[in-house]
């Protein structure tokens, strides 16, 4: 492997030329993150938002709210050990069951030292219990989280045209950081949006599905 070594028709500098015998291909890396801070977001000190995030909870994700916030960082150690027990209080298949009859979901206010936090408890689906060690806030406050297809998309394109031709395969290996990461942005940005249609003939009626060329594979190079 050898690093930024000059190819292409723009006389530009790719991360990564890798070899392996007469085989060889580019590639280039980008970092993109969703930027929370942009949104207006938590007025939290980072490391009491890190200690809620590291809570013990393999049943429910929690959301929270700064309802007032003190003047000293507060006590991360009894904030954890408080919503630890409340949320090992709780049983997701009770509190689902209690929501599908309009219920609102258990909800806890933690004070100190001029700190008041507000918290809810959003059961995770079956699918996704038992991991103690899974990331515990679903929702920061006053987030809008953005369609991640159109970041990734971005980098892939603007990688895609940097460096002209260069005559050799061409990865884009792109990091990305987001609050709700799914594999269908990913989908979306690579091979375009999927759409439904609905049709009908005659007497029946059926749908289709579809990807709609609003994706790197149609960048120009």
């Amino acid at each position: 492997m050898e690093i930024e070594q000059q190819i292409g028709t723009r006389g530009k500098y790719p991360d990564f030329l890798v070899t392996r015998g007469d085989q060889q291909f580019v590639v280039e890396a980008i970092w993109t993150a969703e930027n929370l801070d942009a949104t207006g977001s938590r007025s939290l000190p980072p490391q009491v938002v890190d200690v809620i995030d590291r809570v013990p909870s393999p049943n429910f994700y929690v959301a929270y709210k700064d309802d007032s916030v003190g003047s000293t960082t507060p006590q991360q150690r009894r904030l954890k050990n408080e919503l630890t027990r409340w949320l090992a209080s709780l049983d997701p298949d009770q509190v689902t069951a209690e929501y599908e009859q309009k219920v609102p979901l258990p909800r806890h206010t933690w004070q100190e030292a001029g700190w008041r936090l507000s918290f809810e408890a959003i059961p995770r689906s079956p699918g996704r219990r038992g991991d103690p060690t899974s990331r515990t806030i679903g929702f920061h406050p006053s987030v809008w989280v953005a369609d991640d297809s159109d970041r990734v998309l971005k980098a892939v394109r603007k990688k895609g045209r940097k460096y002209g031709k260069l005559g050799l395969p061409f990865i884009v290996a792109v990091g990305n950081s987001a609050v709700f990461p799914e594999d269908e942005d990913t989908e979306s940005a690579l091979s375009g949006t999927s759409v439904e249609y609905a049709h009908h003939a005659g007497s029946t009626f059926g749908r289709k599905c579809r990807r709609l060329l609003d994706c790197c594979a149609r960048s120009d190079p």
